[in-house]
């Protein structure tokens, strides 16, 4: 009785898996959802504009495709049109249209989520008011918070002159590498007059 017991369990976490789907919703609400809200959306939605017949804002449209097929391949993840498209792979279909290619962890990302089976809880299309709000600015902006670009200034080791910067370390190196030896340190004045023949010829 408990051997049956204990078998009825096992089967029910290997196929149902309650843990795996929580995890997946986190990985899609996190990762995949929010890049999708912002880069695709506006081309791709069922509310006011499906190019190339492709709707990315709900999960039928995403599996159904446009006019090219369908945007994933959960056979072959990484034959997905989605990803080809994303990672610039296909001349004249680069996406998003007019911006820069998405970076390789977004890639991998989308790549790593298809490879898993594609969880999407999207199973209807949004509402003009869901759609609104996904897509609102103010929900874009708290994203692009998180950029490096836009977080605060850190106070960094500080160097003594014993112990080169990483940067000088770098510059060090390459002028070796060209077997070329660093200029003596200069005076004040002489380094002034190289500036101003650098700036002004």
């Amino acid at each position: 009785m408990v051997t049956k017991y204990l078998t009825f369990i096992f089967s029910y976490f290997l196929l149902f898996n309650p843990l795996k789907a929580i995890n997946q919703a986190d990985f899609f609400e996190s990762r995949i959802r929010p890049v999708l809200a912002e880069n695709c959306y506006d081309c791709h939605n069922s509310i006011n504009k499906s190019k190339s017949g492709l709707i990315l804002d709900y999960k039928n449209g995403l599996i159904e495709g446009g006019d090219r097929g369908s945007a994933i391949s959960l056979k072959n993840p990484k034959e997905s049109l989605l990803l080809k498209v994303m990672g610039h792979e296909i001349k004249n279909l680069k996406m998003p249209k007019g911006g820069p290619k998405l970076s390789d962890s977004v890639i991998l990302d989308f790549e790593k989520w298809i490879s898993n089976g594609a969880y999407d809880p999207r199973e209807k299309p949004p509402t003009a008011e869901q759609f609104a709000n996904e897509t609102s600015w103010e929900k874009i902006r708290e994203k692009r918070k998180l950029w490096w670009s836009f977080q605060p200034i850190r106070k960094v080791e500080t160097y003594s002159a014993k112990k080169e910067h990483p940067v000088d370390q770098f510059l060090n190196k390459k002028i070796k590498d060209a077997g070329l030896v660093p200029n003596k340190k200069e005076e004040t004045l002489s380094i002034l007059r190289r500036l101003s023949y650098a700036l002004t010829g």
